[in-house]
Formats: C-alpha cells, structure tokens, sequence
C-alpha cells in the first residue's frame, strides 16, 4: 500500500487476525448463551470477558485503520477501478459488523439482541474469505495492470 508506514500493511493484517481469533473463542459462548444451544466447550467466565473486552477494542482499533485506509488507499482505489466491487464489500460488511456489535450490547429488547448477535456471528464468518479475496486479488490486479 503506497503511501503507507512500511508496517502498516502488517498492523492492518494483524488487527483482522486478532478480530478474527477473538471472534472465533467468543463463538461458542454466542451460540450457548444467545441461541440456547449445548456447545462442548466454551471459555470459562473470566476469559470470557478478557476476550470480549480485547475483541471491542480491537475492533475500535479496526475502526480507526479503516479510517486511515479512507485516506488513500480506498479513494486511490476507487479512482483507479481497481478491485472495488471486493473493497466495497469489506466496507459493507465492517459497516454492518459495527452496527451489530454495538446492537449487542445496546440493545434493550431481548430478541433484537439475539439477532444482533446471530447476525454479527454469521456476518463475521465471512471476513477472512472476503479479506483473502480482497488483498489477493489487489495484488493480483498490481502486477497485471502496468
């Protein structure tokens, strides 16, 4: 990504795989406690709320990258028609996924809680396959357009 810290790709990269890893523990716990169903294993009280408490700053941290990635790396794509229908979608969908994470916890209903949740859950799921496609795919794009 021109313009960019040498290691900004790297942050960027390491902020999805940390939502991505947290998400993942906290799964368990969603589906057990939101849907009421048996689950083998889920974490345990404390680290339940250690990860969830890592996995919202982590996404505020997503939040504040996803700015900076407006700054140039999203309008200079947008510019160039360059991999836009993806990069589109990885906005739509971290767009979405902030709104329900906040649904989650602010939402005062029971039921609109436990759609927020089954839908940041299932939403969530699909950012590494969106995000591989998206960074494969621009990088396949920048060595095949001069």
């Amino acid at each position: 990504m021109k313009g960019y810290h040498p290691g900004f790709r790297r942050l960027v990269i390491g902020t999805v795989i940390a939502l991505i890893a947290t998400g993942l523990l906290l799964a368990p716990t969603t589906l057990d406690m939101r849907l009421q169903w048996e689950m083998p294993w889920r974490l345990p009280g404390e680290a339940r709320v250690w990860t969830a408490a890592l996995h919202t700053l982590v996404s505020y941290l997503m939040l504040c990258l996803l700015g900076i990635l407006w700054m140039v790396h999203m309008r200079a794509g947008w510019r160039r028609r360059r991999n836009h229908w993806s990069g589109i979608a990885m906005v739509t969908l971290m767009s979405v996924l902030t709104l329900t994470g906040v649904g989650i916890f602010y939402l005062g209903e029971a039921r609109a809680s436990v759609v927020a949740s089954t839908a940041h859950l299932a939403l969530g799921l699909g950012i590494p396959f969106l995000f591989l496609y998206h960074y494969l795919n621009g990088r396949r794009e920048r060595y095949l357009r001069p």
